[in-house]
């Protein structure tokens, strides 16, 4: 269990303690705390876990606030994987006021199962495009 970790409701967060948690996954390895500040200051809402001051998960959304959300980011450190954190995270950003009464909430991920029991639903309408120095070697 995660009992003794912290859920916080704030974009109020040390970018260092985001990047720390970003330096846990593949996919988010490669950010830099010079990217970080300014991705939390366009963050809409960030639901985050903490245990002694340390950022072991979170779920960064952005929103319009009126019809649309996108799921972001959605970390868990692998220390505290397997535990619930992860299922927690969301269910407080899917309940969260700012979120619950939305038309739609989107995400993209390689992990489906997961997301299913929160109702999400796989769709092959969705198209994307990578963009500058990201799209290098992704297309």
């Amino acid at each position: 269990m995660h009992m003794d970790v912290e859920i916080r409701d704030t974009t109020d967060v040390p970018p260092e303690a985001v990047l720390a948690l970003f330096q846990t996954v593949d996919w988010a390895s490669e950010r830099t705390l010079e990217s970080v500040g300014p991705a939390l200051a366009g963050t809409y809402l960030l639901i985050s876990g903490w245990r002694d001051d340390r950022c072991v998960g979170m779920v960064r959304v952005l929103s319009d606030g009126v019809y649309r959300a996108l799921v972001e980011d959605v970390i868990v450190h692998p220390d505290e994987q397997g535990r619930g954190l992860g299922r927690s995270l969301l269910e407080a950003t899917l309940a969260h006021p700012k979120i619950r009464d939305l038309e739609a909430v989107f995400l993209f991920t390689s992990k489906p199962g997961f997301y299913e029991r929160f109702g999400f639903k796989t769709t092959d309408a969705g198209m994307y495009r990578f963009l500058g120095a990201y799209a290098a070697g992704r297309e």
